[in-house]
């Protein structure tokens, strides 16, 4: 490595991570640098390991995505506070995840439809995971969630294989989660609910009452004379009050949401679209259980400010007048929102638009 440009000022050491280190070419990051004194990322080659420190927010960026790609291990150490949307989504190689308990939430669709994903760790300190983050991942069998975790979005977990379960705290959110959306629920070690114990009652001694008999005499009173006072005599034996037993309701499993979608390849004329906006209607939803709604996961980086997606499904394409003639991708995320009697089920699929 003959040098390195860094195009912010440095105020602290930092340390310089670089993925050929048999390269003689130049090496230039354009990156960001904090006074935290290192990169926010680095990657290892020889472990496949992508690691983000010393950054507030890890949010999805261009100049990292070669490494996310190939990455099979990502760790988000300690001092990172929020994850975004998407960013491993649709992963072909990552298998592990390790997310600090620094970080207070983690956007949607983070590591939805991760085929080669087997383990995930999250820290105690998590509070928020966004909707579809952990759902479709064939692979993963459980997953505990922190005590810290409060707010659990639809679609956050489902979609996995059948013997997939969530482990954590006795009347969690994690627990709430899970039951009402008929996913397996493990309660952690150490956090049983605690049995209420029998009480004992000691034995009370009663004072013994003296009544005046004819000649002036007084003789004890006795439970069977009838101008006695009746007061209970304790027994030998303490008396055991035993706690009520508290039958938790039936959770009646929801059904897989049958949703099924299809999409359809669309071509644009070049020169309407240098003219004006056009709209592309490539999607079909059927048997959807639940408010459908759709999101634009991936655009092609030169028409990203001109795209967005409607409510149904419509993309549109702003007038773009240096326009040119090609196929591009779209990724988009469909959600079906479930109700009383079906799970939540989203779908990632690829809209390719051809200009003509």
């Amino acid at each position: 490595m003959k040098y390195v440009r860094i195009n912010t000022p440095v105020t602290s050491d930092i340390t310089i991570y670089c993925k050929d280190k048999g390269s003689t070419d130049p090496i230039v990051y354009d990156g960001y640098v904090t006074t935290y004194g290192a990169l926010i990322w680095k990657y290892a080659p020889d472990t496949c390991t992508f690691t983000v420190e010393r950054t507030p927010n890890f949010y999805y960026d261009d100049s990292f995505e070669e490494y996310l790609l190939e990455a099979k291990h990502l760790v988000v150490e300690d001092s990172v506070d929020a994850i975004g949307e998407a960013i491993m989504l649709n992963s072909e190689e990552i298998e592990t995840v390790k997310i600090a308990g620094s970080v207070k939430s983690i956007g949607a669709d983070c590591f939805q439809n991760c085929e080669k994903l087997r383990s995930v760790t999250l820290g105690e300190g998590i509070e928020t995971i966004g909707s579809g983050s952990f759902s479709e991942l064939p692979l993963v069998s459980e997953i505990k969630i922190p005590e810290s975790v409060k707010t659990i979005s639809d679609g956050a977990f489902l979609s996995n294989s059948d013997d997939f379960k969530l482990i954590g705290k006795a009347g969690s959110a994690a627990q709430t989660y899970a039951e009402a959306n008929g996913i397996k629920f493990e309660v952690s070690e150490g956090t049983e609910p605690t049995e209420t114990q029998p009480t004992t009652t000691e034995p009370i001694t009663q004072p013994t009452t003296e009544k005046p008999t004819e000649n002036g005499e007084t003789k004890p009173t006795t439970a069977t004379d009838p101008a006695a006072t009746t007061v209970p005599v304790a027994t030998t034996e303490p008396q055991v009050t035993t706690a009520p037993v508290t039958t938790a309701p039936a959770v009646i499993a929801k059904k897989a949401n049958p949703v099924k979608v299809t999409v359809k390849t669309k071509t644009v004329k070049l020169k309407n679209l240098k003219k004006k906006a056009q709209t592309v209607k490539a999607i079909t939803v059927k048997n959807a259980k639940g408010k459908v709604t759709y999101k634009l996961t991936s655009v092609p980086k030169k028409i990203k400010k001109l795209t967005k997606i409607s409510s149904k499904g419509v993309i549109t394409i702003k007038k773009w007048k240096k326009a040119k003639k090609g196929t591009y991708n779209f990724k988009v995320n469909i959600t079906a929102a479930g109700n009383d009697a079906y799970k939540p089920k989203s779908v990632t699929k690829v809209v390719k638009i051809k200009i003509k």
